[in-house]
């Protein structure tokens, strides 16, 4: 399966980040390896800048960095993500793309170019508004974990 995510993923790597939602993310990318899924990200994209910043912030923090060093890996890995770019994304239809925050914008035709079309978020909003579109699977972080084996 592969798996669009959004920043939460980056966010919960940062220091200072409350324990558990670290203890969140490290949980979600050993259920992803062990199950051979894929994480998808678009290349270019303000998902990327903001790994590049973290990455760069972590540097005196050593847990933070050695958190940051494993998503560089697995970023670099095709085993474990797949990467697109912007010639191989896949425009929203209109019904769909008025509903998308212009932020969200290139998440949710990332999500479109992927065969699952399954997307995680922890942004509550984000998921109501999208709700209705039957085209994808979107589901908050925390209730993905919770069903991950009965999610494939």
């Amino acid at each position: 399966m592969e798996i669009v995510v959004n920043e939460w993923l980056l966010e919960y790597m940062r220091p200072n980040i409350a324990s558990e939602k670290t203890s969140l993310a490290i949980r979600f990318l050993k259920a992803l390896a062990e199950k051979g899924d894929k994480i998808v990200v678009r290349r270019p994209s303000p998902f990327f800048k903001k790994f590049r910043r973290y990455m760069k912030e972590s540097g005196q923090y050593i847990h933070s960095k050695q958190r940051f060093k494993h998503l560089n890996n697995l970023f670099h890995n095709s085993d474990n993500t797949r990467i697109v770019d912007d010639s191989d994304v896949k425009n929203l239809p209109p019904e769909i793309e008025t509903l998308v925050p212009p932020d969200d914008k290139y998440l949710i035709e990332t999500t479109f170019s992927s065969p699952n079309k399954t997307f995680i978020t922890t942004d509550t909003r984000l998921k109501e508004k999208l709700q209705s579109v039957k085209e994808i699977r979107i589901f908050l972080l925390e209730e993905f974990m919770q069903d991950y084996t009965s999610v494939h």
